[in-house]
């Protein structure tokens, strides 16, 4: 049951048909496209550059928005994926458009339907099996009733929520940018102490224009000469005795440059007799995805297991430590992708992972870089799981202003800084 907040005096409780009305306006193909976003509402696409959906070759049919418009992802709403639009453009044709009425502001409907409250109630009212498919009729959503102050109100309410939000998102936002500084500096030592042991000249293979500099003492050997190296394959996945066994079975989707756990999908001993290609990899197995989304990601298996096709095993010989060559790895994750092949989704062979050349530094040298890679990495995850922790908290407060001030419980009229809701 979801908690109604009584409407102070002189808010009106009305149905959203009452002010938003649904528009189809199509044949605009020339128009800009525009994007929605749960954290920002209808933004330009041009503007991102983290929208990977493709846009169809035929725009014709996609809806006309003006600005001041309301739009609606029907199968995010409950995720907060609307908003109201500041720019003409034209959306999905999946997309809910709506007019807004003269008796209401904008930015504070905008402010509304992005409240927790609001979006609470979108999830009740949406159907489908699963959550990703999840489907908002408009019915429903013409029927939600709401409670709207007056113009005068709704006017100062988006006036002062465009203020604080503005101020905490700007805090968030610089959040991000800390947590990518830390980031980048964290993969830049890797890079430096893989090459150079955090020390002395380095020089550039010759004949290698991709490989970077390395410690001009060190060895240079291809990855073939260092592990064996394999990859798996994908059981039927009509066969329900291939699956559910107790077997670990790694896909590239758990490469994500870090130890791979034990939990997930498994296979069974069938699937292992049936098929020559699954094997079984010992813990400390190093893994590198060849393609799919994590492509040119790496991981060290942290029990028995074996992998899908997708990846490449590798089991050390001896010469250079596995946990070294995973550091080598993730630093150079951009060098490795140069050497992909494919339009749309690069992949890398196991060839070209064979291929590869790698410094091969002294015992000594690789247990020492390991260690003091591994401890300033443990200072990054501390100083980035604080910075998380500070963008969760302020994210929890920015909703908690909107809905308590969108729904009445906090007066803006009487607002200052000292009197804001925790």
């Amino acid at each position: 049951m979801i908690h109604e907040p009584t409407a102070p005096l002189g808010w009106r409780r009305v149905p959203l048909w009452t002010f938003a009305r649904r528009v189809e306006r199509s044949g605009f193909p020339d128009e800009q496209l525009l994007s929605v976003y749960r954290d920002w509402g209808v933004v330009r696409r041009a503007d991102r550059d983290d929208n990977f959906n493709v846009a169809s070759d035929d725009l014709s049919s996609y809806k006309l928005v003006r600005r001041g418009d309301l739009v609606l992802n029907k199968m995010k709403t409950w995720q907060g994926s609307l908003g109201v639009s500041e720019y003409d453009g034209i959306v999905s044709p999946a997309y809910f458009v709506c007019e807004l009425s003269p008796a209401v502001h904008g930015r504070f409907v905008h402010h509304l339907l992005r409240s927790s409250y609001t979006t609470a109630r979108f999830a009740a009212a949406s159907k489908g099996i699963r959550p990703n498919q999840w489907d908002l009729p408009f019915d429903e959503l013409r029927a939600m009733n709401v409670a709207i102050p007056p113009i005068d109100e709704q006017r100062r309410i988006a006036d002062f929520l465009d203020g604080q939000v503005a101020g905490l998102d700007g805090a968030i936002a610089a959040r991000s940018r800390q947590l990518a500084l830390i980031t980048d500096l964290e993969l830049e030592y890797r890079r430096v102490m893989t090459t150079t042991g955090g020390f002395g000249a380095a020089t550039r293979p010759t004949g290698i224009a991709w490989m970077p500099e390395i410690q001009s003492k060190w060895a240079v050997r291809r990855l073939a000469g260092l592990f064996a190296t394999g990859s798996g394959t994908t059981p039927r996945s009509d066969r329900l005795e291939y699956y559910g066994g107790g077997r670990r079975w790694v896909t590239s989707g758990d490469l994500r440059d870090g130890p791979i756990a034990i939990e997930g999908a498994q296979v069974t001993a069938a699937a292992l007799r049936d098929h020559s290609a699954l094997k079984l990899y010992p813990a400390g197995t190093l893994v590198v995805a060849m393609y799919g989304a994590t492509v040119g990601r790496a991981g060290i298996l942290q029990a028995e297991a074996c992998t899908n096709q997708a990846c490449c095993a590798l089991r050390p010989t001896g010469e250079l430590d596995p946990v070294f060559a995973f550091h080598w790895l993730v630093a150079h994750r951009s060098e490795i992708l140069g050497l992909a092949a494919g339009g749309g989704q690069p992949n890398i062979s196991q060839q070209v992972v064979r291929s590869l050349l790698l410094p091969v530094p002294p015992v000594d040298a690789q247990e020492r870089i390991v260690r003091e890679i591994e401890l300033r990495a443990a200072d990054a995850n501390r100083w980035s799981e604080q910075l998380l922790a500070q963008s969760r908290a302020l994210a929890e407060y920015k909703q908690a202003l909107i809905t308590a001030t969108v729904t009445g419980e906090f007066d803006v009229a009487t607002a200052s800084s000292r009197s804001l809701p925790a």
